[in-house]
């Protein structure tokens, strides 16, 4: 059974790893021997050539899916260059390359060249491709260096540790290891604290999601409470003196509602004094202190905000400030759309 995640020895699982041991044959039998059994010792499998079988199936195609199924690869490197595949290439370097492409960790050993090796184990034929290969290893990697098979042996166990701590790999492990059952337990107790979890935040968000409507409610009511009570102080009516004598009266309501639905906004003063003769007429007399004082108690309450307008410097006065709708204003205004009264006018 494959691991899926748990680095050697977590959680008390006996995880063994597959180590392909590639290097040339007949001059490495001994060094091989000697990898192979600490390989062994260590509690992890070797792999290599010598599990290959003759049958139908290329001996490249066996060496890349032996590779593939690998979770580290160990080569090991002297003096001879091996056996060629039909594209002048050795299957030892072809290994090597197909390793790294995969990205699997690779772990290489080449002989020292000050080791005592003999010399019926360095074909002259091999010399310039072996001293190519050896420094394609070393060139940018990390290399380790032996002089004999129990030399080897060590470097192996050395380097495999470190490799094992650093870059931890899937492994194998037992499918009958009481340890999966108890990973397992784990992994499904996880997922029901995982969706207890879901369903508290589920309720949760319901909780939220009804007092935010309830928040909702309360600031709508707030709202409604204030354009009620800004509409009431509204009615008082505003009093003009016409010329003939007679006095004249304008409810600010019925005003600022008439002010809203000309959708004159941004405006100015004498725009307003238009909007007030055509509803009640140009006999009411509305002058420029009316709507002074019309305005101004608009401000204070809120309900426009006054500005100066870059025509003023062409016009004296009061007239050229410049006003416009604050959303409380609006607010107010569309409240008073309730009021079928709002637009009427009145003279005494």
């Amino acid at each position: 059974m494959r691991s899926q995640s748990w680095p050697a020895g977590e959680g008390g699982l006996s995880k063994k790893y597959q180590v392909f041991i590639s290097s040339t044959f007949t001059d490495l039998v001994e060094e091989r021997k000697a990898v192979y059994e600490m390989c062994l010792r260590m509690g992890h499998i070797p792999l290599g050539m010598e599990r290959f079988n003759a049958n139908d199936e290329s001996q490249w195609d066996v060496i890349k899916r032996t590779i593939d199924e690998c979770d580290y690869y160990c080569i090991i490197v002297a003096w001879k260059y091996g056996s060629i595949d039909h594209d002048g290439v050795s299957f030892t370097e072809k290994e090597y390359d197909y390793a790294v492409e995969k990205q699997i960790p690779v772990m290489r050993f080449l002989l020292d060249e000050e080791a005592n090796w003999p010399r019926d184990k360095s074909p002259p034929a091999d010399q310039n491709k072996v001293e190519q290969f050896r420094q394609k290893l070393k060139t940018g990697r990390m290399v380790r260096f032996w002089k004999d098979a129990k030399d080897l042996a060590s470097e192996f166990n050395l380097t495999f540790a470190d490799e094992m701590r650093l870059r931890p790999r899937l492994g194998w492990i037992r499918s009958n290891d009481a340890s999966i059952e108890r990973a397992t337990h784990e992994v499904m107790a996880g997922k029901e604290r995982e969706i207890r979890l879901a369903a508290e935040l589920g309720a949760k968000e319901r909780e939220l999601l009804v007092l935010k409507q309830q928040i909702q409610n309360i600031s709508k009511r707030g709202e409604e409470r204030i354009n009620k009570e800004i509409a009431e102080s509204m009615k008082q009516n505003y009093l003009t003196n016409v010329d003939d004598g007679k006095r004249a009266f304008a409810r600010a309501d019925r005003i600022l509602f008439a002010l809203h639905c000309s959708n004159m906004d941004p405006f100015q003063a004498d725009q307003l004094i238009e909007i007030i003769n055509k509803c009640y007429g140009e006999w009411l007399g509305w002058k420029e202190v009316d709507v002074r004082n019309l305005l101004n108690d608009w401000v204070e309450k809120g309900l426009v905000k006054k500005s100066l307008s870059k025509e003023r410097r062409h016009h004296a006065g009061e007239l050229r400030s410049t006003y416009k709708f604050t959303e409380l204003g609006v607010s107010v205004a569309k409240y008073l759309e309730s009021f079928d009264d709002i637009i009427d006018w009145a003279i005494i």
